[in-house]
């Protein structure tokens, strides 16, 4: 009787949503999860983007991306502005999404040192050369 091959993108998955939770739960009461902590660290990181570059950024699909800012938004925490032209709107971080990216810092640093740490030495090096690997396929 022969084994079943096992799945790659299952494993994968379920690893991302073990993370996931770790990171979910660290800042589950400042009302964001790590999808939304993300969104506003690219924004803070890219600095007043378009819709469109935040989404090539981020290697969102346009509905999902859509969705996570609409959450954002409702909260408080970004708002929509006129771009360059009629087309396009500008994304920025609010007071009030600044400040919950800085008391959320600690927390995600947190689960970073925790996982990190359940790598072992080296293997945070060895998970993103892997990684990389499988991105760049």
């Amino acid at each position: 009787m022969s084994s079943q091959p096992v799945c790659f993108s299952t494993r994968l998955r379920k690893a991302a949503r073990a993370a996931n939770r770790r990171y979910d739960t660290a800042l589950s009461d400042l009302g964001v999860g790590v999808a939304q902590y993300a969104l506003l660290r690219a924004l803070q990181r890219l600095g007043g983007p378009t819709i469109n570059t935040l989404a090539t950024d981020t290697q969102l699909d346009p509905s999902t991306l859509g969705r996570n800012l609409r959450v954002l938004e409702r909260g408080g925490l970004i708002a929509f502005s006129p771009g360059e032209d009629r087309r396009t709107r500008v994304i920025t971080v609010t007071p009030r999404g600044q400040d919950l990216l800085g008391r959320a810092f600690d927390r995600w640093r947190s689960v970073q040192s925790d996982l990190e740490a359940r790598l072992g030495p080296g293997g945070r090096e060895a998970l993103f050369a892997l990684l990389d690997t499988l991105e760049a396929a």
